[in-house]
C-alpha cells in the first residue's frame, strides 16, 4: 500500500505545465517515429555490409530510450529531465555541424523534424523553467537523485 500511495501523491501534485510538457515529448517521439519509419523501408545500398534487420533493431532501442526517458520524466527523474536536454542540445549542435544533410530528406520528413523540434523545445522549456522546475527542484529521495 505504502508504495502505490506514494505513486499517487507523486502524481497528483504534478504541475499541470509538467503534464503538458509530457505530453508534448510523447507527440514528439510520435512524430519523429513518422518521419523515421519510412526512411528505413528504402533499400541498403550493395556495398553495405550491415543487414537490414539491423537498422530496425537500433531505430526501435532509440525509439524505447525515448520513451522511457519521457516516463521517467513524467515520474519526476531529475536526471531524466537533464539527458534530455542535453541530447536535444547536442541534436541541434549536429543540425548547425551538417546542415547539408537536411538536402536529401524529402519535404514532409523535413517538416516534421521541423515541428518535432519546435515542440520539443517548447516541452524542455515548460520542464526546465516556472512550476515544472520548482517541481522538480522539490523532489527528494534517492529515486530523483541525478
Amino acid at each position: 500500500m505504502g508504495f502505490f500511495a506514494h505513486m499517487a501523491d507523486r502524481q497528483t501534485e504534478r504541475p499541470t505545465q509538467v503534464t503538458r510538457a509530457v505530453w508534448l515529448l510523447w507527440i514528439a517521439l510520435a512524430l519523429s517515429v513518422v518521419s523515421s519509419v519510412p526512411t528505413y523501408f528504402e533499400p541498403l545500398p550493395p556495398e553495405s555490409s550491415v543487414p537490414n534487420w539491423s537498422l530496425w533493431v537500433v531505430l526501435a532501442l532509440v525509439f524505447v530510450f525515448w520513451g522511457l526517458l519521457t516516463l521517467l520524466i513524467g515520474r519526476r527523474h531529475n536526471w531524466a529531465r537533464i539527458t534530455t536536454l542535453l541530447l536535444f542540445v547536442a541534436g541541434l549542435g549536429f543540425w548547425f555541424w551538417d546542415p547539408s544533410m537536411f538536402s536529401d530528406l524529402p519535404t514532409y520528413s523535413l517538416a516534421l523534424e521541423f515541428i518535432e523540434t519546435v515542440v520539443t523545445a517548447i516541452a524542455l522549456y515548460w520542464l526546465f523553467t516556472g512550476s515544472g522546475a520548482s517541481w522538480f527542484r522539490t523532489a527528494k529521495g534517492p529515486d530523483h537523485a541525478l
